[in-house]
């Protein structure tokens, strides 16, 4: 009756009463009653256990310490289970060799077994595959994970498992949204948080509302991204895990961020950083001190930006995590360039491309021609800024922004001002036809994105552009746009921007008619619509929106 008590409050994500349990049962005389095969399934439950409660040393030694006991034993189910929930402590514990040494192990136990699903107990082995493809979606490697997203989700079905069965679903969810795949990716995770919600598994609706949260943050739906980042935070705090309240604090505080509430959004992550101070998780502690110096930079705090940048690049190289470390890397270039430390942004640029040369990956490979380009730009030599322009023509393609639009986006700013430089260098306008062809097509794609910022900034630089082609009406047109959008949509910054441009060329109007009449030169009409400061603003806002 115990067992049956403890699984039913294992199923339903009662972590802490698993434990009550557990210790209460200890104590109990008839506790000796159980068998071997009851006893090593209670420390299964202690593991899994102690991990939803953020314990995952302790529930890593718990699962270890059984194993090597009955390693000899012949049940291999209840040995795939202790790997398993070996498994997925390490993951959160970031031991990737461990990991994988263990999968291999697991994989050998499962060719011993014949037809493993007239296997009594076979519940485990399922348990065991849902694990190894959460392992592969941990790594950003969905495809990898998918044939066993089906076989453990045939598994649980037929073993009437509702916790296992939401966790798959909720996974399939994580392969559709890693292929971008995001109505797809929603579908799956409603499916599992209506199981959850019938188990009242608190930890599992809070995972599954921060997944929902980041498919409205694509959609541009910041209203119901909030809405469900608030509910993450709520359920985190209930189940208790210190990792999982620290995510949604930082899911809530990105929130306000993209609605340019910096100093609440900063509130935020300053509770998400002392949370996870108190864990074991320097993937959360690194993330979290990205964001912040993030904030910071946007700020003009750019000392506190430099130590919390230079903190996570630390412990992203002591995780060995490449991908993570050049994402650090490319922030870090932009602020050194912000500080004009050319040569320090340099030497980050050595490290980023020798990450490049080792890690095949697309976006790495592109941030690091990003990088190169904005540090080539920032050269008084005409040769390095003809480069620099090549190289965000070729990032600013059309298949490019279907993958990395924001990066991609970002890219365009740039190359718009070095589009000007060489439009003031020769007098001539046609620079701007290919320019506002490249325009036209980001505007497009923000509207279906409901990149609502960019929706913004594109139409300010349209604007700014009929303003020195003389289309003074159009001009005012594009700028109500902006301001609909910014005031629509509760975006300050926006909007705030878009009203000064307003005032700024119905002030000047009569100074622009003029400048059309007499056929000023490209250098006045920049210098009127003050260009090359919008863009340097828009520089600055974008690169920390990407």
């Amino acid at each position: 009756m115990t067992t049956k008590v403890i699984k039913d409050l294992f199923e339903r994500g009662k972590y802490q009463e698993v434990l009550d349990q557990l210790v209460k049962l200890e104590t109990q005389k008839n506790g000796t009653s159980l068998t071997r095969n009851e006893q090593i399934e209670h420390t299964i439950f202690h593991s899994f256990a102690l991990q939803a409660l953020g314990q995952f040393e302790q529930g890593l030694q718990v699962a270890t310490t059984t194993r090597k006991k009955i390693q000899k034993t012949k049940n291999t189910q209840l040995l795939l289970a202790l790997l398993s929930a070996e498994i997925r402590a390490l993951l959160e514990l970031e031991k990737m060799d461990d990991v994988y040494t263990l999968i291999t192990e697991g994989d050998a136990l499962l060719k011993k077994l014949p037809v493993i699903n007239q296997e009594s107990g076979s519940f485990w082995i399922y348990l065991f595959k849902l694990t190894k493809a959460i392992s592969f979606l941990d790594k950003d490697k969905p495809d990898l994970a998918l044939d066993h997203l089906r076989q453990a989700l045939a598994g649980f079905e037929k073993f009437g498992t509702p916790n296992y069965i939401a966790e798959t679903i909720y996974s399939f969810g994580r392969f559709y949204y890693q292929k971008t795949k995001d109505n797809m990716a929603l579908e799956y995770y409603q499916r599992a948080f209506t199981l959850y919600e019938r188990l009242d598994h608190k930890l599992g609706m809070g995972s599954v509302s921060i997944g929902i949260g980041h498919i409205y943050l694509h959609k541009g739906e910041y209203d119901a991204m909030l809405e469900h980042y608030q509910r993450s935070l709520t359920y985190a705090e209930e189940s208790g895990n210190p990792i999982k309240i620290a995510w949604a604090l930082g899911c809530v505080g990105w929130t306000y961020f993209l609605r340019w509430k910096l100093d609440t959004a900063l509130e935020y992550y300053q509770r998400a950083l002392a949370l996870a101070e108190t864990t074991s998780s320097k993937k959360l502690i690194a993330s979290i001190e990205l964001s912040k110096g993030i904030i910071y930079h946007m700020k003009g705090e750019l000392n506190n930006s430099l130590n919390c940048l230079q903190r996570s690049l630390t412990l992203h190289e002591a995780r060995e995590d490449d991908i993570q470390t050049a994402l650090v890397l490319h922030y870090l270039i932009r602020l050194m360039l912000d500080r004009k430390e050319l040569l320090q942004a340099k030497s980050y640029l050595d490290q980023f491309q020798k990450i490049n040369a080792r890690t095949p990956s697309k976006h790495i490979e592109l941030r690091c021609r990003l990088a190169e380009a904005l540090i080539l730009k920032q050269s008084p030599r005409m040769v390095n800024k003809a480069q620099a322009q090549t190289t965000l023509k070729q990032i600013v393609t059309e298949e490019t922004f279907k993958w990395r639009w924001d990066d991609a986006m970002f890219g365009l700013f740039h190359l718009c001002e070095l589009l000007v430089f060489e439009a003031k260098a020769t007098g001539e306008l046609e620079v701007w036809e290919e320019l506002k062809t490249f325009i036209e097509q980001f505007y497009i794609q923000a509207q279906h994105k409901k990149k609502l910022m960019f929706i913004g900034e594109v139409l300010v630089l349209k604007a700014k552009i009929a303003m020195i082609e003389g289309e003074l009406h159009q001009a005012l047109a594009f700028l109500d746009q902006a301001k609909t959008v910014a005031t629509e949509n509760d975006i300050i910054l926006l909007k705030d921007k878009v009203e000064a441009e307003e005032q700024r060329l119905e002030a000047d109007l009569d100074k622009w008619n003029e400048l059309i009449r007499n056929n000023a030169s490209l250098q006045d009409r920049f210098r009127q619509a003050q260009m090359e400061e919008y863009l340097k603003k828009a520089q600055h806002l974008i690169t920390h929106l990407t």
